[in-house]
Order: structure tokens, then sequence, then C-alpha cells
């Protein structure tokens, strides 16, 4: 299989880009943009103070009437959303609109997106996946929507760190196909993905590494007490989202391509999934696990329960990561024990060791084999592995991806070690190539937010200690975008 990065030249863009008397409106722009989706990603767009709240909350908005009960906070100025709100008017606008997002997951947003019907909890329009619907907190009932105003089924973009499926994309068509065309799809930003943990015995300044060997072995239950990693004894409890999710769809992703051949001790039958009980290995969580719903909620269980290990966004567990009951501890990785260790190969150098806060900004990709445009994911080959398959969307060039498994694992260096730090996430942000009216521009521009430097010089540390950084090696794609979205 063989996908190529297109370079679309005037007469494909010009035949994506409308004449100035087409954006002409007679409705003004709205003064919100309604979205949601991926946890990973929340306090990159929208600032650490989004999960600063009591109760905890999923949403960041200006109107709190619509979720009454909860508090909510504005974007930060220094956040990606926030950047946005402060660059200069789209042509013929006066301000930016604000952003609400509510971090519903990877697994909602795309529902929410692509208006699935028939699936998650009741509420917005007939009890289904639109804007509408309830965004609620992290406790055991999900949310139902973004909290948009009443009747406004689709939202005006979405995120994911999940990038859409063959599957999907159908759904999108049969609901979407006629009045916005086709789903639009970019990558923003990477995020690191921590081995998250709590335990009492091990003093807050100790670092613990763990080889890929004992992650892969944590996870499918083979090490089940921190006794094994050399520990006084206690029970491990691997913690997991039980929400559809991006982090969890990267988490697993990187499982499934490392484990098989993990040294000393391989472990088989990970898979690449959104949902991460379908990942273990014979799709069944080891004994004692906890199931959490979204970063922050699987990061408070961690917190909550010592001998806790799982897996989370950084950010969020930076915010928790502070001494006393809520503190929860990130493991740095190697890729895998020294080599003097390892039976039949040669003393040599040690393997170097990553934290996840190594991850820098901006975040290098493959130089090749890494962005497609006009595919999305398809079923997992028989290894458990993620497959691209071609779109039927009308307008694919509109849709990229980046493939999973150019960043499944990070890149060697010369002495066979990973270059990075190894678990990765790469977020999306979703939206409409038509039926956006007079909100085409702004949309355009938001999604097109990690590419322009009006954003970039409110952002440039995003990868500065908090597991974020932009995507190196993907060319600015602002202009293109602007013809992506239309009215």
């Amino acid at each position: 299989m063989s996908f190529k990065i297109k370079a679309a030249g005037s007469a494909a863009l010009a035949a994506l880009f409308v004449s100035s008397a087409a954006l002409a409106q007679t409705a003004a722009p709205s003064a919100v943009l309604y979205g949601g989706g991926a946890t990973l990603p929340a306090t990159a767009y929208n600032g650490g103070n989004i999960y600063d709240v009591t109760p905890t909350a999923r949403l960041s908005a200006p109107n709190g009437a619509l979720n009454a009960g909860f508090t909510f906070v504005p974007v930060e100025s220094t956040s990606l959303f926030g950047a946005y709100k402060a660059s200069p008017p789209a042509r013929g606008t006066t301000s930016r609109p604000d952003t609400s997002y509510c971090a519903t997951g990877s697994g909602q947003g795309r529902r929410t997106f692509i208006g699935q019907t028939g699936t998650g909890t009741a509420g917005g329009s007939s009890g289904n996946n639109f804007a509408d619907g309830i965004c609620r907190d992290y406790g055991p009932t999900a949310p139902a929507g973004f909290s948009a105003p009443a009747g406004q089924r689709a939202p005006h973009f979405a995120a994911t760190d999940q990038p859409l499926s063959a599957g999907e994309l159908s759904t999108f068509t049969t609901n979407y196909g006629t009045s916005r065309t086709a789903a639009v799809q970019f990558p923003t930003i990477a995020g690191a993905i921590a081995v998250t943990f709590k335990n009492n015995d091990i003093p807050p300044a100790r670092v613990v590494v763990f080889t890929e060997s004992q992650v892969c072995q944590i996870f499918s239950g083979a090490i089940s007490n921190w006794s094994q990693l050399g520990f006084p004894s206690k029970a491990i409890k691997v913690v997991y989202r039980s929400d559809g999710s991006g982090t969890s769809f990267a988490m697993s992703n990187h499982l499934s391509a490392v484990c098989p051949t993990a040294v000393p001790n391989a472990v088989a039958g990970f898979s690449t999934q959104g949902t991460f009980v379908s990942a273990f290995p014979g799709g069944t969580a080891p004994a004692g696990s906890i199931a959490s719903s979204g970063n922050p909620g699987v990061t408070n269980s961690i917190a909550a329960n010592d001998g806790a290990i799982g897996y989370a966004e950084l950010s969020d567990g930076l915010s928790k990561n502070s001494v006393g009951a809520n503190a929860v501890a990130f493991a740095t990785l190697k890729k895998q024990p020294d080599r003097a260790a390892v039976k039949g190969v040669s003393p040599a150098a040690k393997f170097k060791e990553y934290s996840p806060l190594t991850l820098k900004s901006p975040y290098k990709l493959p130089a090749t084999g890494a962005l497609f445009e006009g595919v999305v994911v398809g079923p997992n080959d028989g290894n458990g592995r993620p497959t691209l398959v071609a779109a039927t969307t009308p307008v694919p060039a509109c849709l990229k991806i980046v493939d999973p498994n150019a960043y499944a694992t990070p890149a060697l260096n010369a002495k066979g070690d990973y270059a990075a730090y190894p678990i990765v996430a790469i977020t999306y942000l979703l939206a409409y190539n038509t039926g956006n009216g007079a909100d085409a521009a702004n949309i355009a521009d938001l999604v097109a937010a990690p590419f322009y430097g009006a954003v970039k010089n409110g952002t440039s540390s995003i990868g500065a200690g908090t597991g974020f950084g932009f995507l190196a090696g993907i060319p600015n794609q602002r202009n293109f975008i602007k013809g992506c979205i239309t009215p």
C-alpha cells in the first residue's frame, strides 16, 4: 500500500476557494464557537485552569447557564485558543469569537462530530450524540454533547487524538453528506502520555525507571506486584480509560508495536484500540484494574489508590503532582535493560532513559512516510496494528492524517536506543467542508491556529515541561485550510 502527500495545484485550490460574494452572509458570525472532544490537548487548547474548578468540570465556556451548578473558567490567554481569540479578526469581522470546549474524550468528540445516533447518554437533541447535549463533570455519567445552544446538532469543530476511521466517515456521509459535504481533519500538536503511578513507599524525589518490557508486563497483568519491579510488596492496580479515548488509542498503538519484541520478556496480544479494555491481550483487563473516564478521571483514580499504575496525558498529571494525598508520579522509560544484563549481548553503553517531561516543541515526526491525505484508519492487521485505507469523502485533500505507525515508537539513534520519549499522541481538529455559514472564516482560522505566527507567538513555550509540542515537518497549512472550510 502506498499513499503520498499530494501538492495541491492552483486549479485544485481554486476549486476549493469561494468568491468574496459567496462569503457574504445575512447572519452575523457566532459569538461563541462550540466544540469538544479529546481530553489530552485540553490544557494546551484552553489552558491549565480548565481543570481547576469544583466540582471538576469538562467544560471551559463563557456561558455557564447551560450547565447549572458548575463553575466555568475562561480560556487562558497563553493557550492555543486564547492566542486565537487575541489574534487579529478575520476579514469581514470586528472581533474573534469565544471558544467553548467540552473535554468529553476523543470517542465522544468524534461521535458528536459525525452525528452518530443511538449511542450514549440521553441529552440534547433526541437523546443522541449532538452538540447541544449537556457537557458533564467526570462522574459516572458520561457527557451527551458539548453544551451548545438548543437545536445546534452539529458542532463548529471537534478534537480527537484518534483519527477518523472508515466506518466513522461512512456514518458522517450518511448524516451530514448533504449539509456538510465532507469531513475536514488536520493534525495540530503532539502530546506525551505518561506512565503515571502512586506508591506511598517511594519517596517523591526518587526517579522510577521502567523498561519497555516491564511496561508491557504491567499492562498485561504479567507483573501484578511492585515486588516484581524491585520495590516492597504491594499489589498493582492498573488504571485505564473506560471511555472512547485517543489517549488509549495512542497508548495501545505504542504497546501493540513494542510489546511483541520487548526485551527480555515479550508480551503478545495487545491491539490498537480507542477503547482500552479491548486493547488488553484477550480483551480482558488484569484483575483488580480500575476503569475511569477522561484523563483527569484516570489521574484522580491513580492518586486515590496506593499501588496504582496507569496512563494519562502529562499536563493533567502535573496539576496533581504535588506532595500530599493527591500526589502522583511519572515513570521514566527506557527501551530495554542495559545490554550487559541481556544474555547474549555484549556490554555496551546504557540505554538512555526518558521522562515524559522531555517531549519538546517542535515534536519531530519522521522525515518521510508520516503525513497522508485522503486516507483514514482501517481495520487492524493480524498483529493488532492499524492500517490506512482510502477515504470516500468528496474532498479527500482536506482529510489529513499522521500514520499511527509513524509515531508508535520514535526513531532510533546510532546506538540503537530511542531518540525521544516513546509514548506520544497526535491530536487533530475536525471541522466541516460546507454548511459553516458566516462562521467559516473563524472556524478555518481556529483549525489553522498551530500553523501561523500570531498564535505561535503566544504559545511558543507549549512544549516546555508540559508534554506538548507543535509538529515539525508539516508544511504551513493555513491557506489550504481556508479553502477546506467554506460557508
